[in-house]
């Protein structure tokens, strides 16, 4: 089960394997824009209070708040979050990368008709069922 612990100083996210506290990443990244809080605040339209907050983890983040930062900086919300180290989410905290090439495989595997998948599965030489088929042995 995933959830939030709120320390007085700290907003720790938990999951079933790891701890991580979203706001070091967001912390590094305006330090590495040289921008104080109030600037970086600004930039992402909050106050400076509220990204003093955020940052300091004395309140948690709105979706809104993560996309904004994401979108203006181009970098990821899993690196902000600190599931990754890449602020472009391509190193995650494994070691496993995801390169270019493969970003280019992901993105045709979401949009390809399920017969496709299927095909390209076994050429992987990997199991995949189908939604079509999957919902058709539920029935």
């Amino acid at each position: 089960m995933d959830f939030f612990l709120d320390y007085p100083e700290k907003l720790i996210y938990i999951d079933a394997e790891e701890v991580y506290c979203v706001y070091e990443n967001l912390k590094k990244l305006r330090e590495s824009l040289n921008m104080k809080q109030e600037e970086f605040g600004a930039s992402v339209g909050v106050k400076k209070s509220t990204y003093s907050n955020y940052e300091t983890g004395k309140t948690q983040p709105t979706s809104d708040f993560w996309i904004s930062v994401a979108t203006t900086y181009k970098v990821s919300i899993d690196y902000l979050m600190g599931f990754c180290d890449d602020p472009h989410g391509t190193q995650y905290s494994d070691g496993f990368s995801v390169n270019n090439e493969e970003k280019t495989v992901v993105k045709a595997w979401r949009v390809a008709p399920e017969d496709k998948k299927e095909i390209a599965a076994l050429a992987l030489g990997f199991d995949y069922v189908s939604k079509e088929k999957d919902a058709s042995a539920a029935s």
